[in-house]
């Protein structure tokens, strides 16, 4: 079980409107060709490790608690620029996506309260002023087995038969 820092615990409790806020920093990595690290928030924002995280206004629709699905993340961002579009346009493989919560007064990108690693941004779409896509994890049902393509066969594994 995650345990809160003392200033997101004061922030998440708090009634009288100590200005504390939580903010959502996303990491986009495509695979070496780009990479950019957002946070939702209206100005610039410098996390502990040094990084610069952009403000870019984004939406994130948590899954239900539902039995038996996969969980996945709807994204939302506001296309106020056509970096992301162009990203999009030129990538081969889904972009890997990092999603962390920290609270804005300490900015601890290397410590957040909650981290999500190892999402992939697929089933993209954009118009004018929006991009929406989904953030799933890689399932290994969708892998093949064995890695290598072949299929088992009474010749190769004579003790399977």
């Amino acid at each position: 079980m995650r345990t809160l820092s003392t200033q997101a615990y004061d922030a998440a409790i708090s009634d009288d409107g100590n200005g504390e806020v939580f903010l959502a920093i996303m990491h986009i990595d495509g695979g070496g060709s780009y990479e950019y690290h957002l946070v939702n928030n209206l100005e610039d924002m410098t996390g502990k490790s040094g990084q610069v995280y952009n403000a870019y206004p984004f939406d994130l629709i948590l899954p239900s608690d539902t039995k038996g699905t996969i969980q996945t993340i709807q994204l939302t961002i506001d296309n106020v620029d056509r970096m992301l579009v162009n990203m999009l346009r030129n990538v081969s493989e889904p972009p890997k996506i990092t999603l962390k919560v920290v609270v804005a007064s300490t900015m601890d990108d290397e410590n957040p309260e909650i981290q999500v690693d190892d999402l992939f941004l697929t089933n993209t779409s954009w118009d004018a002023s929006t991009i929406t896509g989904t953030l799933a994890v890689d399932s290994i049902f969708n892998q093949k087995f064995p890695s290598n393509g072949e299929a088992y066969s009474p010749l190769q594994f004579s003790g399977l038969f």
